[in-house]
């Protein structure tokens, strides 16, 4: 230990040994320690936030073109595809990029990222209710892109996809 010369190596020591507390304990639930948590989030939070909002754009712009298919496809219920585009999913999406360039802390970022992926897969399933194409059945791929978009573009942390996994399956069954 007297051959560290700074700060810096004294905490990277301290981390690594909490990295290996975490390793070594199965009962963690998949968490970090929370100093392990304190350091992710100072290092990472501002990126993350910024990731967010940008990829919360990029599928904003792709969810608005898929208007496209979906006059084809839900063309007796298109009205209300268009309410749900513009009047319920784009305000929330705006609303998670305001909350998002403050640097909100993890739990409100996380959650308000997977409340609103469940808002707009409950649209999915409504508009699937609603209509008596019978091409509706494609909105189950809808489904399938938007639990997607969820795990492998925005990474979300662990619990907050699986309680909105959980919440999309439960959509699915019901609406179904």
């Amino acid at each position: 230990v007297s051959s560290l010369s700074s700060g810096a190596e004294l905490d990277l020591l301290l981390d690594i040994g909490s990295i290996e507390r975490t390793i070594r304990d199965p009962f963690r639930l998949l968490r970090f320690g929370p100093d392990l948590e304190r350091r992710f989030e100072s290092d990472m939070a501002e990126s993350r936030c910024r990731s967010m909002r940008q990829l919360n754009l990029i599928g904003l712009g792709i969810y608005h073109l898929t208007l496209i298919g979906d006059y084809q496809v839900f063309y007796d219920v298109f009205y209300l595809k268009l309410f749900v585009h513009f009047v319920v999913c784009t305000p929330i999406f705006i609303l998670v990029h305001t909350v998002l360039s403050r640097k909100p802390p993890v739990w409100l970022r996380e959650g308000l990222e997977a409340v609103a992926l469940i808002i707009l897969s409950a649209m999915v399933v409504m508009v699937f209710a609603a209509s008596n194409s019978p091409y509706r059945d494609i909105s189950h791929l809808a489904l399938a892109l938007i639990t997607l978009f969820a795990v492998l573009t925005q990474r979300m942390r662990f619990w907050y996809v699986v309680g909105f996994c959980l919440a999309v399956l439960a959509m699915n069954v019901i609406g179904s």
